[in-house]
């Protein structure tokens, strides 16, 4: 048995670490039994060998890094294997999880940490058992490492308004593409939808108000591509309610 660590559910999302989830579709399109344990948002910085999650374990070995966990349990499956369509396009699919990894996900962090209403009320469920006034200190400590974080990739050094910019092309490069396959790099699900559908599903299906979330929600193509990856893994559900729902 498997052993899947990520986070606790938060503002709506099962699990609200992208890269977890990335790690969850994949195991259930390979029909992999695993049980997910959630380690605290006090015990993450010294969990585990990196610090961070997904952390998976089995059989004493223990991995870290979603590409690399995704990589690995194909070999734990066989005869089973990750679908191979005919019309597989593997440019169109390193394009975008490059897209969503290394671009998108950071827009997704400034939008839940930046925001002060919605990242108080993330960091007081987070910690629910501490007072608000040290929730909203450690919510204002929060946005200002994210912005720290992000001050070294693409869009650092942005204004508001640039990144919401950069935020749209994303967002219509991403509808097209499934308006025009279905998924994100064939007509069928491919190992590249994981990493898209976890990115898109933890600014989707987040809960707490923000500028990001109605971008995603204005156009039905996300919502129905969201629901094929589940139907395509098995069965699979990344908001705490037992049904989706936008």
């Amino acid at each position: 048995m498997f052993t899947l660590y990520g986070l606790p559910s938060v503002a709506g999302l099962r699990q609200p670490s992208p890269w977890v989830l990335k790690v969850e579709l994949a195991m259930r399109a390979l029909g992999l039994e695993y049980v997910l344990e959630n380690i605290p948002p006090t015990r993450i910085g010294t969990f585990g060998p990196s610090g961070k999650v997904p952390l998976l374990v089995y059989e004493g070995v223990s991995l870290n890094e979603s590409e690399r966990i995704v990589k690995a349990i194909e070999l734990h499956s066989e005869p089973t294997s990750y679908p191979q369509p005919t019309d597989q396009n593997h440019k169109d699919g390193i394009a975008f999880i490059r897209l969503v990894e290394d671009h998108l996900y950071h827009i997704i962090c400034l939008s839940k940490y930046t925001n002060k209403e919605s990242s108080n009320l993330m960091i007081a469920e987070m910690y629910s058992s501490f007072p608000a006034i040290a929730t909203s200190l450690m919510a204002a400590t929060a946005g200002r490492a994210m912005k720290k974080r992000v001050s070294g990739t693409s869009i650092g050094g942005l204004t508001d308004s640039e990144i919401a910019e950069e935020a749209a092309k994303d967002i219509t490069a991403l509808s097209k593409q499934l308006s025009q396959n279905g998924f994100i790099a064939s007509t069928q699900l491919t190992v590249y939808d994981f990493t898209v559908a976890a990115h898109i599903a933890s600014i989707f299906f987040w809960r707490y108000d923000n500028w990001l979330t109605p971008l995603f929600k204005e156009d039905s193509v996300f919502y129905d591509y969201l629901v094929r990856v589940a139907d395509a893994v098995g069965g699979f559900e990344y908001e705490v309610s037992p049904k989706l729902g936008v």
